[in-house]
C-alpha cells in the first residue's frame, strides 16, 4: 500500500443525508514528543459514485489522533474496550512501523476504517 492508496477511501454514508463519503489524507504527523500520532483527512460526498461536494454541500476536515489513550489489538490495530486482555497503547502500535512506511500506509487506512466504523469520526 502507498499514499496513494490512502486518497477516495470509502467510509460509512452520511448519518444526515445518506450521501457516500471518501476521505482523502491530507496530513500524517508522527510527533514523537508529544506521544501522539496526526493523521488529517478530508471528507467529501458522493451521490451514485459521482463528486456532490459543492458549495452547498462543501467537503469538511477530520483528524484523528493515535496516543496511548486508546488500546488496539497488538495483531490487528483495531480498537479495543479497555477490557480487551493484551491490548496496547494505539501510538505504541503505530510507532513499531513507523520505519516500515508500506506497513504504515496499510495501518492508517485500517486506522481510518476502524475509527469510522468504531465511533463514527467522521461524522459532523
Amino acid at each position: 500500500m502507498t499514499a496513494q492508496d490512502l486518497q477516495g477511501i470509502e467510509i460509512s454514508n452520511d448519518p444526515a443525508t445518506g450521501l457516500e463519503r471518501k476521505i482523502y489524507l491530507k496530513e500524517f504527523s508522527l510527533r514523537p514528543f508529544e506521544n501522539y500520532i496526526k493523521t488529517t483527512f478530508e471528507v467529501r460526498y458522493f451521490k451514485d459514485g459521482v463528486d456532490a461536494t459543492s458549495n452547498r454541500l462543501p467537503s469538511y476536515e477530520k483528524t484523528l489522533y493515535a496516543s496511548d489513550n486508546e488500546n488496539v489489538n497488538p495483531l490487528t490495530g483495531q480498537l479495543v474496550s479497555p477490557e480487551f486482555e493484551g491490548g496496547v497503547g494505539e501510538y505504541t502500535f503505530f510507532l513499531a512501523y513507523a520505519e516500515n512506511p508500506i506497513e504504515l500506509y496499510g495501518l492508517i487506512y485500517q486506522r481510518a476504517v476502524n475509527a469510522d466504523q468504531a465511533r463514527q469520526a467522521f461524522d459532523i
